[in-house]
C-alpha cells in the first residue's frame, strides 16, 4: 500500500510512536521500594517522616518508604546521588554539594532556621562571639561554615578563636571547663548539660546576620527528572507528616519510643520537640516552604568564605523553579498515546468534512484573540500574586529574624488566641501550653504577680497602649525578665502586642549597678584611708608628748587624791583620743598588723568567755566551731577586737534579750573571690535583735554612721571591722531585716593561699642592760624629743638629739665610733627619716634604725638587712618603748 495522503502519514507516525521502544533510562524507577536516608539516628528531629509512615501518608501516595537511620559515618548526599537511597535529609551543606557539581535537588525546607549553635556555660565568661577570642572551642568541621561566618559578621578573625576538632569528649570537656564552647543542636546538648547540672547559653548565627536554613528534604536530579511524579508525591506526604507531628508532639514521642531504637528518654524527646518548633515555625510558615532569598544568602555566604565557586551557582537546585529537565518513560508513553488520539481525531475530521477547515480557521482567530486577552489577565494576576508572596516573605523574614514574640489576647475570653512559638525556647513550654491568661499568670514570679495581675489587667481592659517589665519562671525554675509591649489596636475584643527577652538587659543593668556600687564603696574607702593617714600622723604626734609626759609625771610626782583623779581623767581622755585614731586607721585598712598562722576555732574558743561577758543577763551566746582546725593567716588580736565590736552591736540590738550565734565553717570560695578553687572560712555572727531598715543596712559600714545616737557611739564599729577584714584579704557581708535580726559574715582566706606582709619580728634575745648604748634621737617635735631624752636617759642610755634630718646626718658622720642606735621620726621637713637612712647606710651598714610614725608600717623602706630596721607606732607608752628596745641587738 502506498502512503499518498497526509492521513496515511499521520497514521504511520502514530503507529511508530506507539510501537517504537523509548530509550531506556540510566536508572530504573523506584516502583517497589524507596529509601529515605536520615542524617542521624532516630529522634524527634525526624518526627514528620515517622508521622507520614504512621498516618499512612506514604501509603496513600502509593509509596513504600524505608526510613534508614544515619550517623557520623553516613554520607547522606553520596547515598542519594549513587541511588542507594532515593531521598535524603540534609541542611545548608546541600548548597555546597550542588555548587560542587553533585546533582542534588532541594524539595522542601523543613527547618526554616538552622538549629545549630555554639553552646557555652551560662556561668562562664562568654556572652558574645567576641568573648571567644583566645579561648578554646570544639567544632564539627562539616558544620563549621555558619559559625565561621558568624565570627566574621561579629567583627573577629576566626583565627583568633582556638578551634579544635569536635569529638565524643566535647560535652565532658565543656562540663569540666576545659573548653568554653562546642557546636551542637539547640534541641540536644542544652538538655544533656542541664541533666548534669550545668546551665547553658546559646550563640546562634542568625542573631548575627547568618541565617542558614536547617533540615531539608532532597533527591537526586535523576529521580526529579525521571520520576517526577514520585518526587512530588513524596514531598506532599512528608509535608503532611510534619504538620501532623507539630500538632501531636506527645503522640509522636511515644511512637518513636515504641517503634524505633533511640537512646533518648521521653522527657528529652519532648524537650527536643519544643526546641525544634522554634526553627520549624509551623504557626507562621507553611511547612516545607523554601525561602529563595535564604537559600541564595546561604550560597553567597559559602562563596564569601571561599567554600564554593561563583559558578555554576544554584540553577535548577530548587525543585519548584521549573519543570524537570527530562521526561520519564511513563510520561513519554502518555504523551505518545495522547498524540495518537489527536492524530486519529484530526484524520477523522479531515476525512468527514474538509469544509470544517475554513470554519475552524475563522473560529481559531477569535479564540486566539480571546486567548491573548486571557493570557494578559493571567499574567497580571501572577504579577500581583508574586508581589503578595514577596511581601509575605519579607514579613516572615522580619518576624522570624527578630527576637520579638508576638501575641494576641481575647479580652472577653481572657485567653491567648495566638502566641509566638519562640516562647517555647524562652520559657521551656510550647505556645500551646499558654491557653488562658490564668495559665500565664501562674508562671509569673510571685514577687511580680500582684503588679501583673492588677496593673496589666487594668490597662488591658482600658484598651491602653503600654509596656511592662516583669519576671517569669521558666520550666526549669530559672527567672526570665520580659518586656511586654501592648497595643490596643486589635480588632473587636482582641489586643495585640509582643514580648522581648529582657533578661540579658536586666543582668547587664544589675552588673552595672553592682560595679557602680563597688566603685562608690572603693572611693569611700579611699577617702577614709586618706583621712585616717592624715589624721593619724598629726594627732599621734600631738598625743605622743601628752601620754609620754604623763608617764614621766606619774613616775616622778607624789599626787594627792584629788590630783590623782584629775591626772587619771587627763590620761583617759588622751587614751580615748589614741583609740579613736586607731579605729580610724582600722577603718582605712592602714594600721600595722602582725600576721601569723592561727587556728581560728581555737581563737574563738579562747575568746568565748570574754565575749559572753559583753552580753546582758537575758542575752545568750551560742558558739559552733568545727572539730578540725581551720587555719588562717591573721593578726589574732585584731580578729578578737573585731568580734568584740560585733558582740557590742548585737547586745545593743537585743535590749529585750535574745541569742547571739557565732558559727565558724569551711566554705568553697565565694563568687567574688579572685581564685575560685581556693578554700575559705566564714565566721558568722547572728543576733535575734531588732534588725535594720534597708536604708540603714546600705550605710551600716560607712564611717561615723550609727543608729545608736552620738551619745552612745562614734559610728566606727562596723567600719573598723570592715577595715580589719580587708587587711586580712577578706570581705564583710551584712544581711538584716527589721524585726528579724542581723547576720554579719566575715570571709577569710585559708592560710597559705593569700600570704600577708608581716611586721618584722625581733631577731635577737633581749639584752640585760642599756648601759653604754649610744642613741641618737631624730625628732622635729621638741616635746617628743624631751620625752624621749628623759625616758631613755632614765633607762641608762646615752642620748644625743637632732631636730632635723640634715643635722642628724652631720652628727652621724662626725661621731667618732658611731652611734649604736637611731630613733627617728619619719615625716620631717626638708629631709625625712627615710632619707637619713638612705644617706648614711652605705657608710654605716650595721647601724640600727627604729622608725617612729603616726602612719602604719607601710612607710618603712625595704632594707637589705631587716634586722637593722624596726618600727614603733606613735603614740607609744614607756612599756612599749622598753619592749621594743630590749628586742633589738645593736652592733657594738
Amino acid at each position: 500500500m502506498r502512503l499518498t495522503t497526509p492521513v496515511s502519514w499521520l497514521f504511520l507516525a502514530a503507529s511508530l510512536a506507539l510501537l517504537g521502544p523509548a530509550r531506556a533510562p540510566a536508572h530504573e524507577p523506584p516502583t517497589d521500594h524507596i529509601v529515605l536516608q536520615l542524617k542521624w539516628r532516630h529522634q524527634f528531629q525526624f518526627a514528620g517522616y515517622y508521622a507520614a509512615e504512621k498516618e499512612g501518608y506514604f501509603a496513600t501516595a502509593g509509596l513504600d518508604v524505608e526510613l534508614r537511620a544515619g550517623g557520623p559515618e553516613v554520607k547522606v548526599a553520596e547515598e542519594v546521588v549513587s541511588d542507594r537511597a532515593q531521598f535524603g535529609v540534609l541542611a545548608s551543606e546541600l548548597v555546597t554539594e550542588r555548587a560542587r557539581g553533585e546533582p542534588v535537588v532541594l524539595l522542601a525546607t523543613i527547618f526554616q532556621h538552622s538549629n545549630r549553635a555554639i553552646i557555652v556555660r551560662a556561668d562562664g565568661p562568654v556572652f558574645t562571639p567576641r568573648d571567644l577570642v583566645g579561648r578554646e572551642i570544639m567544632l564539627n568541621r562539616a558544620e563549621e561554615a555558619e559559625f565561621i561566618a558568624m565570627f566574621t559578621r561579629a567583627g573577629i578573625d576566626p583565627d583568633q578563636v582556638r578551634i579544635l576538632a569536635k569529638d565524643r569528649t566535647a560535652l565532658d570537656r565543656l562540663v569540666r571547663g576545659e573548653i568554653v564552647g562546642m557546636n551542637g543542636s539547640i534541641a540536644n546538648q542544652p538538655y544533656l548539660l542541664s541533666e548534669r547540672g550545668v546551665e547553658s547559653r546559646l550563640l546562634r548565627p542568625f542573631e548575627y546576620g547568618v541565617d542558614f536554613f536547617g533540615d531539608a528534604l532532597f533527591t537526586s536530579q535523576h529521580v526529579w527528572d525521571e520520576h517526577h511524579d514520585v518526587a512530588v508525591a513524596m514531598r506532599r506526604a512528608v509535608r503532611a507528616g510534619w504538620r501532623y507531628a507539630m500538632e501531636h508532639p506527645g503522640e509522636m514521642v511515644d511512637y518513636i519510643l515504641d517503634h524505633y531504637a533511640t537512646n533518648k528518654t521521653r522527657e528529652q524527646l519532648l524537650f527536643e520537640a519544643s526546641a525544634l518548633r522554634t526553627v520549624i515555625l509551623p504557626d507562621l510558615v507553611d511547612i516545607g516552604h523554601i525561602s529563595h532569598d535564604r537559600v541564595q544568602r546561604t550560597f553567597a555566604t559559602y562563596h564569601e568564605l571561599g567554600m564554593v565557586p561563583a559558578e555554576p551557582g544554584l540553577v535548577g537546585f530548587i525543585a519548584d523553579e521549573g519543570e524537570p529537565a527530562g521526561l520519564g518513560r511513563r510520561t513519554r508513553l502518555l504523551l505518545l498515546a495522547g498524540l495518537a488520539v489527536v492524530v486519529v481525531v484530526i484524520a477523522a475530521m479531515l476525512f468527514f468534512n474538509r469544509r470544517l477547515t475554513r470554519l475552524v480557521a475563522a473560529r481559531t482567530g477569535a479564540l486566539e484573540a480571546a486567548n491573548r486577552s486571557l493570557q494578559d489577565e493571567v499574567a497580571e494576576r501572577e504579577r500581583a500574586q508574586a508581589m503578595t508572596a514577596a511581601s509575605e516573605r519579607r514579613y516572615r523574614t522580619l518576624i522570624e529574624g527578630s527576637g520579638a514574640i508576638p501575641f494576641r489576647i481575647d479580652l472577653k475570653e481572657r485567653r491567648y488566641t495566638y502566641l509566638g512559638p519562640q516562647i517555647g525556647a524562652l520559657l521551656g513550654r510550647p505556645a500551646s501550653h499558654w491557653k488562658t491568661c490564668a495559665d500565664w499568670l501562674a508562671a509569673v514570679h510571685p514577687s511580680d504577680r500582684p503588679l501583673v495581675e492588677t496593673e496589666r489587667l487594668r490597662r488591658l481592659e482600658a484598651r491602653e497602649d503600654f509596656d511592662l517589665e516583669y519576671r517569669m519562671l521558666a520550666a526549669d525554675g530559672s527567672e526570665r525578665w520580659l518586656l511586654e509591649v501592648v497595643s490596643a489596636a486589635g480588632e473587636g475584643d482582641e489586643v495585640v502586642g509582643f514580648m522581648l527577652d529582657f533578661t540579658a538587659v536586666r543582668k547587664a543593668a544589675r552588673q552595672r549597678d553592682e560595679l557602680e556600687a563597688a566603685q562608690r564603696e572603693t572611693r569611700k574607702l579611699e577617702s577614709v584611708t586618706m583621712l585616717a593617714g592624715g589624721v593619724a600622723h598629726d594627732l599621734n604626734n600631738l598625743l605622743m608628748p601628752i601620754l609620754g609626759h604623763l608617764d614621766l609625771l606619774e613616775a616622778e610626782l607624789i599626787l594627792r587624791d584629788g590630783e590623782r583623779e584629775s591626772f587619771a581623767a587627763i590620761r583617759r581622755a588622751a587614751e580615748r583620743a589614741r583609740d579613736l585614731v586607731r579605729h580610724l586607721m582600722a577603718c582605712g585598712a592602714c594600721q600595722m598588723l602582725s600576721f601569723r598562722d592561727v587556728d581560728l576555732g581555737a581563737v574563738i574558743d579562747g575568746a568565748a568567755g570574754g565575749l559572753s561577758r559583753q552580753l546582758g543577763g537575758d542575752q545568750h551566746l551560742e558558739v559552733t566551731v568545727p572539730d578540725r582546725p581551720l587555719v588562717v593567716r591573721a593578726d589574732e588580736e585584731q580578729l578578737v577586737a573585731a568580734l568584740e565590736c560585733l558582740l557590742d552591736n548585737a547586745a545593743a540590738a537585743m535590749r529585750s534579750g535574745g541569742t547571739v550565734r557565732l558559727r565558724l565553717t569551711a566554705d568553697p570560695a565565694p563568687a567574688w573571690a579572685e581564685h575560685p578553687g581556693e578554700p575559705w572560712v566564714r565566721l558568722e555572727v547572728e543576733d535575734t535583735g531588732i534588725g535594720m531598715a534597708r536604708g540603714d543596712l546600705e550605710r551600716a559600714c560607712e564611717p561615723f554612721f550609727t543608729t545608736k545616737g552620738r551619745a552612745y557611739a562614734a559610728g566606727l564599729g562596723l567600719a573598723k571591722v570592715t577595715g580589719i577584714v580587708r587587711q586580712h584579704g577578706g570581705r564583710l557581708e551584712l544581711d538584716s531585716a527589721e524585726g528579724v535580726g542581723t547576720t554579719v559574715s566575715l570571709w577569710l582566706p585559708c592560710a597559705g593561699e593569700h600570704p600577708m606582709r608581716e611586721a618584722t619580728p625581733p631577731v635577737a634575745a633581749p639584752r640585760a642592760s642599756a648601759g653604754g648604748t649610744e642613741v641618737l634621737v631624730i625628732e622635729d617635735d621638741e616635746a617628743v624629743r624631751l620625752y624621749l631624752n628623759r625616758t631613755l636617759t632614765a633607762l641608762g642610755y646615752q642620748v644625743s638629739e637632732a631636730a632635723s634630718g640634715r643635722e642628724a646626718v652631720g652628727m652621724i658622720g662626725a661621731k667618732s665610733g658611731g652611734f649604736d642606735l637611731v630613733l627617728s621620726d619619719v615625716i620631717m621637713p626638708r629631709m625625712s627619716g627615710l632619707e637619713v637612712y638612705e644617706q648614711v647606710r652605705p657608710d654605716h651598714p650595721d647601724l640600727t634604725f627604729v622608725f617612729m610614725s603616726g602612719y602604719g608600717d607601710e612607710v618603712l623602706p625595704s632594707p637589705t638587712t631587716p634586722e637593722r630596721v624596726h618600727f614603733l607606732a606613735k603614740p607609744f607608752t614607756r612599756e612599749e618603748l622598753v619592749a621594743k628596745l630590749n628586742g633589738i641587738r645593736v652592733a657594738r
